[in-house]
């Protein structure tokens, strides 16, 4: 369940360069179908991730995840404030599951994070100087493919920071593959594939070319590369 947990929020990335916007931020709720699999057994959950405005600018993002009834059920659920910038202002994630139960509060200004994260020991402070960059966390980096003006051969290096795992910011590459019809439950979709890359780790995103250009698929590998987790869009409520 720690690996679910590590995949779930596998991302918090810190802009190298800072990104341009050429889109809006869509709100809306969309529902997706998370699944891991691990040496040829697969876990089915649903996810609801719930995009609003904020009081006084910015965007809340509400990820909602429900373990099926034939694990012992569970839920993980995740939100995280940013600004109008998209640069995040606080993050909240709680979940408890068989496994037990684990917490990431986590504050942001433009120069540190601070906060601490629990999972099944003592809690682990968190306090990073994030000088001189920008700062995007991963649970909204459907916002920022939303807002990039992504095109083929577009790239932007990132850094990137897990608070569930890392112990620093450590650099990354985001990159666009080129463009591709997908087909997903909610229909058929012309996507941008888009690549982020760390170490010997690769994650793929798919988005839709159209406006309100939603995260239509996300494919990564689990932590020592033992399975794989998916989100697949299904639908908006």
């Amino acid at each position: 369940m720690r690996r679910l947990l590590l995949a779930s929020s596998v991302l918090a990335l810190a802009c190298g360069t800072a990104p341009v916007a050429t889109a809006q931020v869509a709100p809306g709720t969309a529902r997706y179908l998370t699944t891991v699999s691990v040496q040829g057994m697969e876990l089915p959950m649903q996810t609801v991730k719930t995009t609003s405005a904020r009081d006084g600018g910015g965007w809340r993002v509400v990820s909602a995840t429900a373990l099926p009834a034939f694990v012992g059920g569970g839920a993980i659920g995740d939100t995280v404030d940013v600004g109008a910038d998209l640069r995040p202002v606080a993050r909240r994630m709680a979940s408890q599951t068989p496994m037990g139960a684990s917490r990431v509060v986590l504050a942001y200004t433009a120069t540190r994070i601070t906060g601490t994260t629990t999972s099944g020991g003592p809690a682990r402070t968190v306090d990073l100087d994030i000088s001189g960059e920008p700062v995007h966390t991963g649970q909204t980096v459907d916002l920022l493919l939303q807002t990039l003006p992504l095109s083929d051969g577009y790239t932007l290096r990132l850094r990137l920071y897990n608070a569930e795992s890392d112990a620093a910011v450590g650099e990354a590459a985001l990159a666009v593959v080129g463009k591709e019809p997908l087909t997903v439950p909610a229909g058929t979709f012309e996507a941008w594939k888009t690549t982020l890359t760390r170490d010997d780790q690769t994650q793929t995103f798919w988005t839709e070319v159209a406006a309100p250009h939603r995260l239509l698929r996300m494919q990564s590998a689990l932590e020592g590369g033992q399975g794989t987790i998916t989100q697949v869009f299904q639908g908006e409520n």
